[in-house]
C-alpha cells in the first residue's frame, strides 16, 4: 500500500529530472559555444564600437562642412569633398551592418 502512495511522487521527480537534463543540456551547449568563440565575440564587439564611433565622427565632419557652406543654392552633387564624405558614411554603415550579421551568425552557430 505504501509503494502505491509514493509511486506518483517518484514518477513526478523523474519527469522533473528529465526536464532539467534537457534544459541544462541546451544551456551548457550555449555556454560552450560562447567560450569557444570568446575571442571572436570580443573582436566583433570592439569593431562594432569602433565603427559606431567612426560613423558619428564622419557625420560630425559632414555637419561641420555643410555648416561652412555659404550659399543656400550651392550644388552639392558636383562637390567632390561632400561626395567623398557621403561615401565614407555609406561604407561605415555597411561595415556596421556586416558586423551585426557576423555577430548574429556567431551567436546562432551550433557546436
Amino acid at each position: 500500500m505504501k509503494n502505491l502512495m509514493f509511486e506518483p511522487i517518484i514518477e513526478r521527480l523523474l519527469s522533473y529530472q528529465r526536464l532539467f537534463a534537457n534544459n541544462s543540456k541546451s544551456i551548457i551547449e550555449y555556454i560552450q559555444n560562447f567560450l569557444k568563440n570568446f575571442n571572436q565575440y570580443l573582436n566583433l564587439y570592439f569593431n562594432k564600437i569602433r565603427y559606431k564611433i567612426e560613423f558619428k565622427h564622419e557625420c560630425y565632419l559632414l555637419g561641420q562642412y555643410l555648416g561652412n557652406v555659404d550659399s543656400k543654392k550651392y550644388d552639392l552633387s558636383h562637390d567632390k569633398e561632400f561626395l567623398s564624405m557621403i561615401e565614407k558614411i555609406k561604407f561605415t554603415k555597411e561595415q556596421i551592418s556586416r558586423n551585426e550579421i557576423e555577430i548574429s551568425k556567431l551567436s546562432n552557430m551550433k557546436l
